[in-house]
């Protein structure tokens, strides 16, 4: 929708050309004004992000020179590592959640689990281990279940219990040991063999 036309009243100048240096700051407080009433007081989460892509693009040649330091280098290639690795879990937790919130009817919750929290915990527990995956993913799905009527101690074992007893956790802590005491065993046996 467009905004009307200002017209001005009687007596009052069209322009801030033609206005003197003390009304032209008042004509620009009053344009403001009638342009927060237009779109409103708020400042909201798109807003921020323009003005953030903005800084950036502005300062892009600062921030280059900034995070060229030898520190700051290796810091940021631990973050974007991490990111990258997370960043999968985290898209699949989130479209998890919203397959659940969507697609599963808030009585299955009621006929899976049990109705008492303590009888609730262990079998939303044993649940996490169908999530492959870590954390990051855990966090969106404990959420929506809640939200569909899951007692929430029942989602905190959901919780704590995916990223630590799922498939992938498990079958790679097992090859680390394995790896380790295979390390150990041989170093055991050419320190007896000198």
């Amino acid at each position: 929708m467009a905004a009307p036309e200002r017209i001005a009243p009687p007596g009052e100048k069209e322009t801030d050309a033609s206005l003197s240096a003390e009304d032209q700051p008042h004509a620009l407080a009053d344009r403001l004004s009638a342009a927060r009433s237009l779109i409103g007081n708020r400042i909201g989460s798109l807003e921020i992000l323009t003005v953030l892509l903005l800084l950036l693009l502005v300062m892009s040649q600062q921030l280059t020179d900034l995070l060229a330091a030898p520190a700051l280098a290796t810091w940021t290639t631990v973050f974007v590592s991490v990111m990258v690795q997370a960043v999968p879990f985290l898209v699949f937790g989130v479209l998890l959640s919203a397959a659940i919130a969507v697609f599963v009817p808030r009585s299955f919750w009621a006929r899976a689990l049990p109705r008492h929290p303590a009888l609730a915990v262990p079998v939303a527990s044993v649940a996490g281990v169908v999530l492959p995956g870590c954390e990051c993913g855990a966090v969106p799905i404990a959420g929506s279940l809640i939200r569909s009527g899951v007692t929430p101690a029942a989602a905190l074992a959901f919780l704590l219990a995916a990223p630590a007893i799922n498939p992938i956790v498990l079958a790679a802590t097992a090859d680390a040991t394995r790896s380790t005491t295979k390390k150990s065993r041989t170093s055991r046996s050419t320190r007896g063999a000198r």
